[in-house]
């Protein structure tokens, strides 16, 4: 997506209307300064001058703005002859939204779009109900979320190009454009920055960035939840044997060996593979006894290895099945169900 240049152009002071006494602070924006426009809007000290049809055909919110400003007051704030609306929003991401909803820019699914860019347009096409654009902005995230356990997600390059978000960022931006149906994985990520962060914040971009306080402990509990349950699964998995278990091998020497090394530098990270369990799936059953790198000297049978795959695997296949209640979120399929009716209205 083309990304619109930053507003650095200076309106003329023979333009500007009396009643306008901070306009010689204001700046054009360069390219969404219509000079047939008819309506200002003005964001920081940035104006745009728009299409006010082309707005409110797709928002109620636009169209409201339109018909107040057919008719303002004679003493209202005006500029080049049109009313100022003045608006909350930040310039470079109103930028943002305004040449998307205006047909000067969309998403491309071959080509990335900044996180800053796809994040305006999601929070502003949510703010002013531009329905379509909104869609537009919640399909292109989805191409990051997980739709089932063994879903492979896009690179995060291919999608943000080299601006790729910050889990924190993502909470609170799906949490603010109400897209509950996103929030598991993004809290799942958040829980992977590890509790200091989740705690005292983390820095992205040589800028601060922290969950809200209400998000905080959500995520500090599903941290909790998501340790406890890497622990047991690596406890459950390497306890249990096989019934066709060599007993030469996997004797309960070789359990208490797995279990301590199983112990150590435990994470969150309850749907990843333990790297040691990844490295066993390549075992060669042929060198049984023989140490491998990275892993204890003792390694199991045949029989063990396969078994300890399967159990593995199913506690972090649980893991997922689960992952909305871990965040005190509805089920998955009733988060499909809202979702799915959400974009339909879009």
């Amino acid at each position: 997506m083309t990304e619109p240049s930053s507003p650095d152009s200076r309106p003329s002071p023979t333009k500007r209307s009396r009643t306008d006494t901070n306009a010689c602070d204001w700046k054009h924006h360069p390219e969404l300064y219509m000079p047939d426009g008819t309506m200002l809007f003005l964001a920081d000290n940035t104006l745009f001058r728009v299409y006010p049809g082309l707005l409110s055909k797709h928002s109620e919110v636009f169209r409201g703005m339109t018909s107040l400003s057919e008719c303002h007051p004679p003493n209202s704030g005006t500029y080049d002859g049109c009313p100022v609306v003045r608006l909350t929003d930040d310039a470079e991401d109103l930028a943002f939204f305004l040449s998307a909803t205006m047909g000067l820019q969309s998403f491309h699914h071959h080509q990335p779009t900044s996180f800053q860019c796809a994040a305006a347009i999601l929070r502003l096409a949510t703010k002013y109900m531009v329905a379509p654009l909104r869609g537009q902005a919640i399909g292109h995230f989805s191409r990051i979320i997980p739709t089932k356990f063994d879903y492979t997600r896009e690179c995060y390059k291919k999608v943000f190009g080299d601006d790729p978000p910050h889990p924190f960022a993502l909470v609170s931006l799906f949490r603010e454009c109400q897209i509950p149906y996103f929030l598991p994985w993004a809290f799942y990520l958040a829980c992977n920055q590890g509790f200091d962060k989740l705690v005292g914040g983390a820095s992205h971009n040589d800028k601060p960035i922290h969950l809200s306080e209400a998000d905080r402990c959500i995520a500090l509990l599903g941290w909790k939840k998501l340790y406890d349950t890497t622990l047991h699964i690596r406890r459950s998995t390497v306890m249990s044997r096989e019934m066709n278990c060599k007993q030469g091998a996997c004797n309960d020497s070789l359990r208490m060996c797995w279990l301590n090394t199983a112990f150590h530098g435990v994470r969150s990270d309850a749907m990843e593979q333990w790297k040691p369990f990844g490295l066993l799936e390549r075992y060669d059953a042929n060198t049984v006894g023989t140490p491998l790198p990275n892993l204890p000297e003792i390694t199991p049978c045949s029989s063990c290895v396969a078994s300890w795959s399967i159990l593995e695997k199913k506690g972090r296949v649980g893991v997922w099945n689960t992952l909305p209640q871990t965040f005190g979120l509805p089920n998955w399929e009733e988060l499909r169900q809202e979702h799915a009716r959400s974009i339909a209205t879009t």
